[in-house]
This record gives C-alpha cells, structure tokens and sequence, in this order.
C-alpha cells in the first residue's frame, strides 16, 4: 500500500516536471526568436508608404497611471508596426489603432529608456517594452514621423535631429491626459 503512494507521488511529480519543462521550452524559443532578429527594424510593404516592424519585448494595453501594469495581452515578445495609418502590435493577435485615435508618444519614466507608452483617444495607452534603449529610440523616431512626442520622448531621442531640418512635434502631457 506504501509503494503505491510512493508511485503516485513520484507519477505526480514528474507530470508536474514535464509541464514546467514544456512551459521553458515554448518561452525559451519565443525569446530566442526575438534575440534572432536583434534591434534591428524591418521595413515591410505597406500601400500607405513607409511601414517599420519592430521586434519588442512585449506590447500590450497598460493603464494611463500606472503603465507598466498591463490590462491585457502576453508577458512573451511580440512586433509593433508603424504605419502610415496608425499602430499595429501583437502580444499575441495583431491589434491596429488608427492613426487619427494616437494622441502622443510618452517615455513616462526616464530611467526605464526602454519603455514607451502611446496615449490613445478615450482608450488605455499602448505600453511598450522594446529589446533595449537603442530599439525604443528608433520606434519612437518612426513614431514621430507620423505623432507629436512629449517633452520626456523629445529627450530620449533629441539627440538624432541635431543639425537635421526636421523636427517633430511636442506636447505636453495634460495636453493628451485631457483630450
């Protein structure tokens, strides 16, 4: 009777071993999958003109207090595309705001360069997490091209418009909390 227990508690356990396994495996390739790719953006066919992949550690909706609590979406890596008619990311389906919703682009802490949020018209912000400092410099660049930035994203990437003809818009922040 004793073995039994002993057979069904090591049964047990190994079931339970096998499923964390499994779990490490599938976060494993996903992040693999992303290391792959690097910071490196892609350009893609778009109708609208200029389109820019960005592999991320992790796109999701977030609370406009509190951005790094995300309300939805997966803790694994996924893609943020910028396009010439809004945003499109996936944490794990492909979700798109248009362009006409996007109020700004804010970094809302300065000593995490590598998050930024996209304030969207009467709706969550859009949190991102990109690879590294150099990935969400060059997602919020894109993002300026089409979207106003807020004078802390001006900062992360003022640098990149020194001595260049273009330089986008900025706005304050109660101007996009109150909008």
């Amino acid at each position: 009777m004793q073995i039994m227990g002993w057979v069904l508690a090591i049964g047990a356990t190994m079931l339970v071993a096998l499923v964390l396994a499994l779990a490490a495996v599938s976060i494993y390739l996903a992040f693999a999958r992303i290391n792959r790719a690097g910071d490196q953006p892609r350009l893609i066919p778009h109708p609208g003109g200029r389109a820019v992949e960005f592999p991320v550690m992790t796109a999701s909706r977030g609370n406009r207090t509190l951005p790094f609590h995300l309300r939805h979406g997966s803790p694994l890596p996924g893609l943020v595309r910028v396009t010439p008619d809004g945003l499109d990311y996936r944490p794990l389906r492909w979700v798109h705001v248009p362009a006409d919703r996007i109020l700004c682009v804010d970094v809302p802490y300065p000593s995490a360069t590598a998050f930024f949020t996209v304030w969207v018209r009467d709706e969550p912000v859009v949190s991102v997490m990109a690879i590294s400092r150099l990935a969400a410099e060059q997602c919020v660049v894109e993002l300026a091209l089409h979207h106003p930035l807020t004078p802390r994203a001006w900062e992360l990437v003022a640098h990149r418009y020194q001595g260049g003809g273009y330089v986008p818009r900025v706005v304050s922040p109660d101007v996009a909390r109150f909008s």
